[in-house]
């Protein structure tokens, strides 16, 4: 049996990008960096997939998002490459909703190394390994 979230409740799966927009603004509004821990495969997708949306209806900032996992960037191109396993909603809402707007990827840790730089506000997802090192 598989119980990785089985002592928590979650929110309803239909608030999720509204969730998500609220602590992206939260973030945002503070001028800061919201570093979102993520899987590589599917959770990372999944992420990608709600800022597309965000970013077509308008609601979401013009501010980068960086993908800060060289797993997550190599699950995600394989991804793009295969928009023909999508359900029918994602096939037609979105060209690509695994590439959106305002997304940099970080393949290296030498790229990775602009996020020390970095003065504006913006998104960072990497994996769990990358946001404690």
């Amino acid at each position: 049996m598989e119980s990785t979230y089985g002592d928590r409740l979650h929110e309803d799966v239909s608030r999720k990008k509204e969730i998500l927009l609220e602590h992206v603004l939260a973030a945002y509004k503070k001028g800061g960096k919201l570093l979102i821990p993520s899987f590589a495969v599917e959770r990372t997708q999944e992420l990608l997939y709600f800022f597309s949306k965000l970013i077509a209806e308008g609601s979401f900032p013009k501010e980068k998002i960086f993908l800060d996992s060289p797993l997550a960037i190599k699950a995600t191109d394989i991804f793009k490459k295969h928009i023909e396993c999508f359900d029918d909603q994602a096939r037609n809402d979105y060209v690509n909703p695994f590439d959106p707007e305002y997304l940099q990827s970080l393949p290296t840790a030498e790229d990775s190394k602009i996020l020390n730089t970095y003065q504006y506000p913006c998104i960072i997802i990497a994996g769990n390994g990358m946001c404690t090192a």
